[in-house]
């Protein structure tokens, strides 16, 4: 397979046969399985498209009405077994998400909006006018391992469309005619992270889960009364139609001036958490803190969205990133505002006269 054949196309194939959807496990056919009708057309589309196949449709099995999408090709079904799709029970193989589509921006959003509208959901909280989106899958038991990592690949590329989740967690599932019991695996997009789902995922071609995320992402996509005095937090809502050029964290392969300075700020202002995801730095100072925020876009690839107010003058700027708290304790930082503040300068530091002059600048 040449590199023209991978695509969005062919990433919302493998995400419709790995969701609703089935590879035979000797590879004779694939199939689609759904209640909503627009969404057997828009794989049947696709599947033409890319392959000119021809399909034909039968009854559907499980709760309710569904019909399936069928298409006989064992060519195309290899294909697509090779491309990633899992082959057979789904329930009772490990699979993960293929790397072409993790690795590549366009592929992902394809994948996950194609995933979130076989199984995500919208529904409204009971106490109070808000909404929940969340996801959902179902592993069997034996295979739990591989449930969860492959869940985690989804919540990984969830967050390099900066879009938070809460935590994995299990809840009992079936048992099945053949005696293996499953459990589902289930996750929420955060709260806050409502407006940045709709805006880069959304629920693929799904127009009603589409309609309400709409409503509901306008609701929240005023600044948090937590926020209405943080620091560039407006500039940061204007900028996020643009796509960065950096979009996933990636460690400096060279030392330099610049991460000499992040140094000295965390050093001087801020703390590194023990929980080993999060550091900050708390200045009164504006220009300061627009400046740290800048050296970590600059030299990782992450935006910073805000600085929160903490006091009558004072700001916090919090950064989220296990990827770059690792790096820095690898510079010699160690934990705790007390330890950062007598731990001595690094030695490359001390040993090159522009990163050190950079460093005593802060």
């Amino acid at each position: 397979m040449n590199s023209t054949f991978f695509d969005a196309d062919l990433a919302r194939i493998i995400s419709y046969v790995t969701f609703d959807g089935h590879l035979s496990k000797n590879l004779s056919h694939f199939y689609l399985s759904s209640a909503d009708w627009q969404a057997l057309k828009d794989f049947e589309a696709l599947v033409k498209n890319k392959f000119d196949l021809k399909s034909s449709y039968a009854k559907g099995t499980g709760f309710g009405t569904s019909f399936k999408c069928r298409f006989n090709s064992v060519r195309v079904s290899r294909l697509l077994f090779e491309a990633g799709a899992p082959k057979g029970d789904k329930m009772l193989c490990v699979f993960r998400v293929p790397r072409w589509i993790k690795e590549n921006r366009a592929f992902s959003r394809a994948y996950l909006a194609t995933a979130f509208q076989c199984e995500g959901w919208i529904s409204k909280k009971s106490n109070a006018y808000s909404f929940s989106v969340g996801f959902k899958v179902f592993k069997s038991e034996e295979l739990l391992d591989g449930g969860i990592a492959f869940v985690e690949d989804l919540k990984e590329m969830l967050r390099t469309f900066g879009v938070a989740t809460s935590r994995t967690w299990l809840q009992p599932g079936n048992l099945r005619k053949d005696g293996k019991t499953t459990a589902a695996l289930s996750f929420l997009i955060r709260t806050k992270s409502l407006p940045a789902f709709e805006r880069e995922v959304d629920f693929g071609c799904d127009a009603v889960k589409n309609s309400l995320l709409r409503k509901v992402a306008e609701t929240h996509s005023v600044a948090p009364l937590g926020y209405k005095n943080a620091l560039w937090f407006n500039d940061f809502r204007f900028d996020a139609e643009k796509q960065p050029e950096k979009w996933r964290v990636e460690i400096p392969v060279q030392l330099n001036a610049n991460l000499a300075k992040l140094l000295a700020y965390v050093m001087r202002y801020g703390n590194v958490i023990r929980n080993g995801k999060q550091f900050y730095v708390v200045s009164s100072s504006e220009k300061l803190l627009r400046d740290f925020a800048g050296v970590i876009e600059e030299e990782f690839g992450l935006r910073v969205p805000y600085a929160t107010k903490t006091g009558a003058r004072s700001y916090r700027c919090l950064v989220c990133s296990r990827a770059i708290v690792s790096w820095l304790l690898s510079q010699g930082l160690p934990f705790g505002k007390r330890a950062l503040r007598s731990c001595g300068v690094p030695e490359w530091v001390k040993n090159n006269e522009a990163y050190y002059n950079a460093f005593s600048s802060v």
